[in-house]
C-alpha cells in the first residue's frame, strides 16, 4: 500500500539500498514477489506484454506463489522466446553462478540505473571480465544451435568452478551428450533384442568414447 511504499522510498534516501531491495529487507514483499515485478518491468519495456498484463501476471504470481512465467502462461499471456536465444542473466542463474536474491539486485540496479547486466555483474563482483567474455561465447554457441540453454549453464559453471579454458568446457560438455547419446541408443537396441549387450559394449564407438 502507499504507506508501505512510502516507508520504504524514506528508507532508501536513507541507506542508499534502491527501494526493491528495501520492500524485501523490510518484509513487505518476499524475494520471489520482487523477482516477478522486476521480470515484468523488463518485459514491459522490452515490448513483450502490457502493462495491464504485468500487473495482472505480478497479482497472480502472488496468489498463487508461482512464478510470473507461470503466471503469464495460465492468462495467456505467455510468448515463448525466440528458439537459441539466452540472455546472461538467464545464463549466471541456470549455472547457479549467482542466487535468487542476488539476481534480483543486479536486475533492479540494471533496470533502474540503466547498466548493462554484465556491467553490473562485474561491478557487484559476481563476475570477472573472464567470465563474461566466456558467456559471450557461450551465448553464441547457444545461438547457433551448437549447444542447449543446459549445455551451455553446465560449460559456464565448469569455467567457473574448475577454471576450465572455455573451449575445454565445451568440448567436456559435448562428449558427455554423445555418451550419454551412444548409452541410450545402446539400450534401445538392447531391449530391442537386435543387438546383445555384450556387442553393444564393444561397438568401435563406444570404445572410443570410454577411452
Amino acid at each position: 500500500n502507499q504507506d508501505q511504499l512510502g516507508r520504504a522510498m524514506q528508507k532508501s534516501l536513507q541507506t542508499k539500498i534502491l527501494i526493491g531491495r528495501v520492500l524485501v529487507i523490510t518484509g513487505d514483499i518476499s524475494s520471489s514477489l520482487f523477482n516477478s515485478a522486476l521480470q515484468a518491468v523488463l518485459l514491459v519495456r522490452e515490448k513483450a506484454i502490457t502493462k495491464g498484463e504485468a500487473t495482472d501476471g505480478i497479482k497472480l504470481a502472488h496468489q498463487k506463489n508461482i512464478c510470473l512465467e507461470q503466471a503469464l502462461f495460465e492468462m495467456g499471456s505467455f510468448k515463448t522466446p525466440a528458439v537459441g536465444s539466452l540472455k546472461l542473466a538467464e545464463l549466471m542463474r541456470m549455472a547457479s553462478l549467482i542466487s535468487e536474491s542476488e539476481l534480483a539486485e543486479c536486475m533492479e540496479i540494471e533496470l533502474f540505473k540503466n547498466k548493462p547486466f554484465g556491467q553490473v555483474l562485474r561491478e557487484q563482483g559476481l563476475a570477472t571480465d573472464e567470465l563474461l567474455e566466456a558467456a559471450v561465447m557461450l551465448q553464441g554457441s547457444v545461438a547457433g544451435g551448437e549447444l542447449k540453454a543446459y549445455q551451455a549453464a553446465e560449460a559456464m559453471r565448469l569455467i567457473a568452478k574448475e577454471n576450465m579454458l572455455p573451449e575445454n568446457a565445451i568440448n567436456k560438455v559435448m562428449q558427455r551428450a554423445r555418451t550419454n547419446e551412444e548409452i541410450r541408443l545402446g539400450e534401445l537396441l538392447i531391449e530391442a533384442c537386435v543387438l546383445t549387450r555384450d556387442s553393444v559394449r564393444m561397438t568401435p564407438e563406444v570404445i572410443e568414447l570410454v577411452r
